[in-house]
């Protein structure tokens, strides 16, 4: 985009965001609002200095994203690219009315295709990698599942794989509410629900196709769930996906809950994958504290595994608060004889979580604290984002 002076208010905050590795910017412009603005930095909210004249920063936003300035009753949202030091970032605004004005939530993100990350730069322990790697290769089949809260990094799990399938290889196609980044040599669909292209309706046009592995961004509605299993039960698709459950385990239920059957989940699902971010710490400033002995043991560590922790202390280089970046955990559930017994016979998501952890499968709270004892995040962090 072209920039020009009278959008500067907001663009000096888009800088500042990037500069500081937000990935949200929060503007209250209410004539009323005193709040300052706010970027979310690694999960966690953070005050910028108040802003002046919010009027100046609504009509430059309103320019900047091409929306209306004058309408604030409905919901408004754009997107751009700007380009920040040597890299081209992307950013979309969703505007909310408020009493007395509106609330703006702006995403950013890498637009280049070229950075976006594979698997082996995830930081997914090996075998974890691998199960990943076998599901989407050439003349593999069925669904793979990410699931997680809102900001896990499912988005970014799904584009390693597609990444890994090698589009120069294999037909690779989307279908996303918002196609952030544009990757090379992959067909990507965006969602127009107002337009009659709803996420089924694009994966049945994709059913006609010749393809191989295809993204749906989120699993939302049976229609859609049905559409994605008959993909990759009937044409040999590798299908993956995303849903909004607390644990792998979890994520068949959520699939039998569609309305899917159960001897469908069965015979599609290859692998589920539960994630969290945790906050990693600042090597320039993490300190080490003695082991919190109880604390651990009340977390799950064994008397044998206590070991040293690190706490967050802060400095320059993590802008005083303790924390860069952040450690990814996973659980990997994959279908096995005696857990498909179980789910087809009607067993509760808990014993589903036991059965699979009977055969080998390691927790996100067991990958917490595995990241613990080895120094890269905080116990404070493990016991908010997983449960035992």
């Amino acid at each position: 985009m072209t920039t020009r002076p009278q959008h500067r208010p907001i663009l000096a905050l888009l800088v500042r965001a990037w500069e500081r590795g937000a990935s949200h910017l929060l503007l209250d412009l209410s004539s009323t609002g005193r709040a300052p603005p706010r970027l979310r930095i690694d999960g966690s909210l953070h005050d910028l200095d108040p802003i002046g004249d919010t009027a100046t920063i609504w009509q430059a936003t309103c320019e900047v994203f091409e929306l209306q300035a004058q309408e604030r009753r409905i919901p408004q949202r754009g997107r751009a690219q700007v380009r920040i030091g040597d890299v081209d970032v992307g950013i979309a605004a969703e505007v909310i009315p408020v009493v007395d004005g509106v609330f703006v939530d702006v995403t950013l993100w890498l637009a280049d295709p070229l950075r976006v990350k594979g698997l082996a730069r995830l930081g997914l322990p090996l075998e974890q990698a691998d199960v990943l790697r076998a599901a989407v290769a050439r003349r593999a089949s069925g669904l793979v599942i990410f699931c997680g809260p809102t900001s896990s990094g499912k988005n970014t799990s799904a584009y390693a794989c597609l990444i890994e399938a090698n589009p120069t290889k294999q037909a690779v196609a989307t279908v996303e509410r918002v196609a952030r980044v544009r990757l090379p040599g992959v067909r990507q669909s965006v969602v127009d629900e107002d337009a009659g292209a709803t996420a089924a309706a694009l994966l049945r046009a994709l059913h006609r196709t010749s393809i191989d592995v295809v993204y749906v961004r989120e699993l939302m509605d049976f229609e859609t769930a049905e559409v994605s299993v008959q993909l990759a039960l009937s044409k040999g698709v590798t299908v993956l996906t995303t849903v909004h459950t607390p644990d792998a385990p979890s994520a068949l239920t959520r699939l039998l809950n569609m309305g899917v059957e159960p001897y469908l989940v069965a015979a599609t699902v290859r692998v589920i994958q539960g994630q969290r971010l945790l906050r990693r710490l600042c090597d320039g400033c993490k300190q080490a504290t003695l082991p919190l002995t109880d604390a651990l043991r009340a977390a799950g560590v064994v008397d044998d595994a206590v070991g040293r922790c690190f706490g967050a202390v802060g400095c320059v280089a993590c802008d005083q608060t303790g924390y860069v970046g952040r450690v990814l955990v996973t659980e990997q559930l994959v279908l096995h004889d005696a857990l498909t017994t179980l789910m087809i016979d009607g067993a509760s998501t808990a014993e589903l979580r036991a059965c699979a952890r009977t055969h080998g499968m390691r927790t996100m709270r067991e990958a917490a604290l595995a990241a613990l004892m080895a120094g890269e995040t905080t116990l404070d962090e493990v016991l908010l984002n997983t449960t035992a």
